[in-house]
């Protein structure tokens, strides 16, 4: 059996409830996801060691700060280009 990807999406305006949905109703057995509003809890939980990936909107980007010690991938969504790390790819 393979391990689940954990993955966690920060939104504190909530656009990305779609998306979790999506993942929940089609990708449950590949990815486990976690929706956090609140960047204080985000944070608790991505401590934890809980998380594989993160994904959040480049504008939320400036309260990541610090989490990469923490989290293997994250990944910023913003309305053109996903930017994997320092990678820039353009979508759309």
């Amino acid at each position: 059996m393979r391990k689940k990807i954990r993955m966690a999406l920060y939104d504190s305006d909530g656009y990305m409830v779609p998306l979790v949905n999506y993942l929940c109703r089609k990708k449950r057995e590949i990815v486990e996801t976690r929706l956090f509003t609140s960047l204080s809890l985000l944070k608790d939980h991505v401590r934890g060691g809980q998380v594989d990936v993160l994904l959040a909107l480049e504008e939320e980007s400036d309260g990541l700060y610090g989490l990469q010690a923490f989290v293997p991938k994250i990944i910023l969504l913003t309305e053109r280009i996903l930017r994997i790390g320092t990678k820039k790819i353009p979508c759309c």
